[in-house]
């Protein structure tokens, strides 16, 4: 349910029409609307941009904590979108439009750190069964999971990883950058351990990155996915990684995330 419809700057509200007439004009042009989720009771906040000269059935990607990171990523992705340099896509950022819940909605467990955690499955649910649909009926995106694409870093990585293994096929593209595979003495890592005891192939495009200043914590059971992700030869599975010298936790971040999209996006000259 759309709480508040596109709400541009100056206070104006336009609809989705607007923001498509908009795109067509330069940019990057983006929107702003607050999601009501039945599913989980809260509202959520939605930056949108549209490519210019959008048509339809452009991929989709979603970028969690958009609060934080939609505006720079979606300047990024505009640029070499002109530049020629990657395919049009529509960019959604997700956040919160009241109190930050992203130590309940990324974790799947409760543990001492996040003692409110454990809410990932519910979240996953979202996704799926609320805001994809809603999404797909209102922006020129394709319904087609191999040309969705989901960005999280740190807990958004780890939320990523959840999904990259539990509800795999949900999305074709997965970037996990910097995440949170330390979470609950390394549950996520037993995420992948038992999707492998079941599985051969991995038909999806993989994105892993992180700074090479990162805490240990982050860095330990990162290296040791990498190791196990290399060692499996899942088929069907297209895997880009890298390591950002001299970046950290934070530094990393968005450059990570417009790497990520290059890998899942570009042109393949520009590759």
């Amino acid at each position: 349910m759309i709480r508040s419809f596109l709400q541009w700057s100056g206070g104006r509200t336009f609809g989705l029409l607007a923001l498509l007439a908009l795109a067509s004009c330069g940019g990057p042009k983006t929107a702003h609307e607050v999601f009501h989720s039945t599913l989980l009771g809260r509202d959520y906040s939605l930056d949108i941009y549209v490519p210019p000269g959008a048509g339809e059935a452009l991929p989709l990607v979603l970028v969690l904590d958009g609060g934080a990171y939609f505006h720079s990523v979606a300047s990024d992705f505009d640029e070499k979108l002109r530049a020629g340099e990657v395919h049009a896509a529509v960019l959604v950022g997700i956040d919160y439009a009241q109190e930050n819940l992203r130590g309940t909605d990324f974790t799947p467990t409760a543990i001492r750190e996040f003692p409110a955690g454990g809410g990932l499955e519910r979240y996953a649910g979202f996704i799926q069964d609320e805001l994809l649909p809603s999404l797909e009926a209102r922006l020129p995106i394709t319904r087609s999971p191999s040309q969705r694409t989901l960005l999280g870093h740190s807990l958004g990585g780890l939320a990523t990883s959840y999904l990259l293994f539990r509800r795999p096929g949900l999305f074709g593209n997965l970037g996990l950058l910097s995440p949170s595979l330390w979470y609950d003495d390394g549950l996520p890592l037993g995420w992948e351990e038992e999707y492998a005891s079941a599985h051969d192939e991995l038909p999806v495009n993989v994105w892993s990155s992180v700074g090479a200043w990162e805490h240990i914590d982050i860095l330990a059971p990162y290296n040791l996915f990498e190791q196990r992700l290399a060692s499996r030869h899942y088929r069907g599975l297209r895997w880009g990684t890298k390591r950002y010298g001299g970046l950290s936790h934070v530094s990393s971040a968005y450059v990570s995330m417009t790497d990520a999209l290059v890998f899942f996006l570009g042109q393949e000259d520009s590759r």
